[in-house]
């Protein structure tokens, strides 16, 4: 009786001096002591034996699964055995009962061996109280234990991470409540069981060809978000290789430069002026010229080279993006007002706010999570329209029902502008750094880009359908540089995930909105395209900048 009103009143104040350790050392916790004894007696002439043993086992705590404490014996018979308190075997029941007394140690998620030895004891004393037979107790101690392996916490730990995280931020309080409750999420198990997979297949890839390496600084670790692009849902979270060696969060909290991955935005950038100024000179058919080159910022020289230290020439914007070359992006950079790339991030209102227009702007030289990524792309399939993430779609308290608030994002550029760079983007898969995607299977009409940082630090790959889209990152905990490049690393695990994850899907292309026109352009000058020009793309422009002049490079 005494613990039932510690649980139920005094909780908060019993915790509280765990943590600081001055249960029973100060005159706080002889108070609390005290009151409970008192509440205690209250109990007892105010309810039976049974109604107080009722109370008890519907709040006990029996530990934890995950992140998430297990209070009562229905709730500890669903996430152990996945039945409801009603259907328990007698076997199984005594477990439950012998994890009281000790509720980490005992716990079978813990340790099996201890659990079953807990439990036969229990059964043992039951034969010896005459609550059972000895012979029911003999055939329940043969019983094996068997607990459910694939709940939820077991296969999305770190999703339900985030959901605890979103329960206090949308819901506060609402834990703390008693009486049962259901939360309903947007988590999708198969897409789960695919990134898990995804993300375990790819760095067994890439522990093997670290392993060639001398030194390593410890094993590379992954994260990877899948969500609904059009909605926000999340539908899958990877935040490490092993939940139970590290539930540091790298999907939520791992603070990365997202490097090339931010390129898309610098273009977004560019045709945003070009709309609001009517400038025919930022297209994705606009050259520039690809080759070695010093910037002065602040009385400091800079001067970045391409990843491959190649350099390509007179290029377009498309062939830029889909190369991933640094110094055609830095260009169109400079071209659109380092100032306007810098303000069109901060109407994401993702990340930093006090981003400054410097030339290192154009190769994402700030630091994001993979959340914010997956984020900030999201625009990309809503027309320039940011949605927040969100993995509750619902909560039931009894016959009380709730729902979060969904809520657009901010406006971040025009539909017009936001199509063309997600039809350069589709370069990146089709002829560009993400064209391995093709060659390992994966057909569907998609978009996205890939990311590496400075000294091979990080490896990122972005990519979507119209329905789906996936961030996944690689690299090391303490920020020592992989070695690998976004390509090599992430990639390969995006295209494992995608394959599985829209098999036997139909093919959606993205939708063209009014005020786009498509000509035929001839790939290395950026004209309009002549019968006899080798190398022509069908490129996207906002009506009325397309080019008036044809290609004087091919003719006869």
């Amino acid at each position: 009786t005494q613990q039932l009103s510690r649980m139920f009143f005094l909780s908060a104040e019993f915790n509280a001096e765990l943590q600081s350790g001055t249960r029973g050392r100060t005159w706080g916790s002889y108070r609390r002591k005290g009151l409970e004894i008192f509440m205690a007696l209250i109990l007892e002439t105010k309810a039976t034996k049974a109604e107080i043993l009722e109370l008890y086992l519907n709040d006990v705590y029996l530990g934890n699964r995950g992140s998430f404490a297990l209070h009562g014996v229905a709730e500890a018979a669903r996430i152990f055995f996945g039945k409801d308190v009603s259907n328990l075997s007698l076997s199984e029941a005594a477990l439950i009962a012998g994890i009281i007394q000790n509720p980490y140690q005992h716990s079978p998620f813990v340790n099996l061996e201890r659990s079953k030895e807990r439990r036969d004891v229990v059964l043992s004393a039951m034969a010896q109280a005459d609550y059972i037979t000895r012979e029911a107790a003999e055939r329940a101690q043969h019983d094996p234990i068997t607990v459910v392996t694939r709940a939820v916490d077991n296969e999305a730990p770190y999703f339900v991470d985030y959901l605890g995280e979103q329960l206090q931020q949308q819901f506060p309080g609402v834990t703390q409540q008693t009486g049962a409750l259901d939360i309903f999420t947007t988590l999708d198990l198969n897409l789960q069981r695919y990134a898990q997979d995804a993300v375990r297949t790819g760095l067994a890839r890439i522990d093997q060809t670290l392993a060639k390496r001398r030194r390593q600084p410890g094993p590379a670790q992954a994260a990877m978000v899948v969500i609904d692009p059009r909605t926000g849902e999340v539908f899958a979270m990877v935040g490490g290789r092993f939940y139970n060696q590290s539930q540091f969060n790298r999907a939520l909290a791992a603070r990365r430069q997202p490097g090339s991955t931010f390129k898309p935005f610098v273009y977004l950038a560019a045709f945003e002026r070009a709309a609001e100024e009517g400038r025919a000179d930022l297209t994705p058919a606009s050259m520039v010229w690809d080759e070695p080159t010093t910037w002065t910022y602040d009385r400091q020289e800079w001067s970045p080279r391409n990843y491959d230290g190649e350099y390509d020439g007179y290029i377009s914007f498309r062939r830029a993006l889909a190369l991933s070359r640094n110094i055609a992006t830095i260009k169109a950079a400079e071209q659109t007002g380092f100032d306007q790339v810098a303000d069109l991030w901060r109407r994401t209102r993702i990340g930093r706010s006090d981003l400054r227009g410097y030339p290192s702007i154009a190769l994402g030289v700030f630091e994001l999570t993979p959340m914010e990524v997956a984020t900030a792309y999201t625009l990309f399939a809503n027309g320039g329209v940011v949605k927040p993430l969100r993995g509750i779609a619902g909560i039931r308290s009894g016959d009380h029902a709730m729902a979060p608030r969904v809520l657009d994002g901010p406006r971040v550029a025009r539909e017009q502008t936001t199509f063309l760079v997600t039809h350069m983007m589709r370069s990146v898969l089709n002829e560009g750094t993400g064209a391995s995607a093709r060659g390992a299977g994966f057909s569907l009409d998609a978009a996205g880009k890939s990311g590496t940082t400075n000294d091979l630090r990080d490896a990122w790959f972005v990519g979507f359908t119209p329905q789906l889209l996936a961030v996944v990152w690689v690299g090391f905990d303490d920020n020592t540089p992989l070695g690998l490049s976004g390509t090599q690393a992430a990639l390969p695990i995006w295209t494992d995930f995608m394959k599985k994850a829209l098999a036997g899907h139909a093919n959606v292309a993205f939708e063209t909105p009014e005020g786009v026109s498509f000509l035929e352009i001839d790939r290395d000058t950026g004209r309009l395209a002549l019968p006899t020009c080798p190398r022509v793309t069908n490129e996207s422009f906002l009506a009325g900048t397309e080019p008036l002049e044809y290609c004087d490079l091919h003719r006869w």
